[in-house]
């Protein structure tokens, strides 16, 4: 199994927080679910990335819902941005089809980065929620235990917490993910177990089990043989 584990703070606030990472890499980013995503409605689109060379690069934010069947029911936000670091902000509220309709954030089906024409440019932060936030300001949290029934120490310290081999690993097709750590500060938070197998290209086809936790010591459990991905598909453990 291809194990590319992360526990990671998403939120700092309620329990009804959830979030969606569209992905990261060099431009275009496509995200394009097997079945429809909901954002949160007073959540925001949150980008983050490089324009690269010494020109500046058209870089479109396309969005699809369940009505988008061509260029004018589906949003196409264009951004003309210079060489260098940019950060994008779209709320989820104002997302509009370029004929004016209000695109329906409980029917998502395609969201993709690009750049239109010459450029090229790389994405460090592609995502959704209430407070789509960038790993470097993660909610304070201590993971104090990886995977010892496993028999895979998948690290302890601050979150995010990751584990990326450089092989593929194999767990206990009968063994357990456990983990266990503290919530700091005073409110609830939102922790999320990724994990990835040989077959996770995109955020439905990994696993990402959310839980939200209150303040203090918390406790978790993961059987193996349960590892599903999004879409409903089982892990190869």
């Amino acid at each position: 199994m291809r194990i590319l584990a992360a526990v990671m703070i998403l939120f700092a606030a309620a329990a009804r927080c959830s979030a969606l990472d569209f992905g990261v890499g060099p431009m275009p980013v496509a995200f394009e679910p097997s079945t429809p995503v909901a954002l949160t409605p007073g959540g925001r689109i949150e980008i983050a990335g490089t324009i690269e060379g010494s020109a500046p690069a058209m870089v479109v934010l396309r969005v699809d819902d369940g009505r988008s069947t061509d260029f004018t029911s589906r949003m196409n936000a264009e951004r003309t941005l210079p060489p260098g670091p940019f950060k994008l902000s779209f709320d989820v509220g104002s997302l509009r089809a370029n004929n004016g309709r209000t695109l329906d954030a409980t029917d998502i089906r395609r969201v993709i980065l690009f750049i239109v024409g010459q450029g090229s440019g790389r994405v460090t932060q592609f995502a959704s929620g209430d407070t789509a936030v960038a790993p470097t300001a993660a909610v304070p949290a201590q993971v104090a235990a990886g995977a010892p029934a496993a028999g895979v120490d998948f690290g302890s310290g601050p979150l995010p917490v990751a584990f990326e081999p450089s092989a593929p690993v194999a767990l206990p097709a009968r063994g357990r993910i456990e983990i266990a750590g503290t919530i700091d500060g005073s409110a609830p938070a939102m922790v999320v177990l990724r994990v990835d197998d040989g077959r996770s290209t995109d955020y439905a086809n990994r696993m990402n089990a959310e839980r939200s936790l209150p303040p203090g010591p918390f406790k978790l459990n993961f059987d193996v043989a349960g590892l599903r991905a999004s879409n409903g598909r089982t892990l190869d453990a």
